[in-house]
């Protein structure tokens, strides 16, 4: 006669299959765990070189509007410096530049300070006058900047600063 046997466990056809489905699955899932970090990775360097052009486009027409006067280049001519003049002799003159990937300001012969962090690399700053009369200065700046964070996938951000002498405070 036949004996019943009680099947307690798994048959190896069934563990198999398990161990197929779970590794599929474990593969599905890490792949997009892989891409939501990248994805997150971009969105915040896109943030930081977004922010970081805002705050220069900020100081940059802040320190211009303050100032009683600026060497500018030539009309037509372009440069990747300026010099602000104040009526404060600790701050006259204010040079901003461009050197080393870094836009760096320094007044009045105190050590020169980066505007722009770590995580950002200027690759061009030009100031350049587009006109100019006895009364109004006419001129622009335009920045290029890209992410350190994102060597694998390029981010630049270029803008410019059309901006008239007259609009000094």
């Amino acid at each position: 006669m036949y004996s019943h046997r009680s099947h307690n466990g798994f048959t190896l056809l069934e563990a198999m299959l398990y161990i197929a489905l779970s590794g599929t699955i474990l593969v599905a899932a890490s792949g997009v765990l892989i891409l939501m970090l990248k994805t997150k990775g971009r969105q915040d360097a896109i943030i930081n070189v977004t922010d970081e052009a805002r705050f220069l486009q900020r100081t940059l027409i802040q320190h211009v509007q303050q100032s009683r006067g600026a060497t500018f280049p030539n009309v037509g001519d372009v440069s990747s410096s300026m010099t602000l003049l104040f009526d404060d002799s600790d701050v006259d003159p204010e040079n901003i530049f461009l050197d080393d990937h870094v836009l760096w300001i320094q007044q009045a012969g105190q050590p020169r300070v980066p505007l722009t962090s770590a995580f950002v690399s200027v690759s061009e700053f030009s100031v350049s006058r587009i006109s100019s009369s006895s009364i109004v200065d006419h001129f622009y700046f335009s920045l290029t900047l890209t992410s350190e964070q994102m060597p694998y996938d390029l981010f630049i951000y270029t803008d410019s600063i059309d901006f008239t002498a007259a609009q000094r405070k």
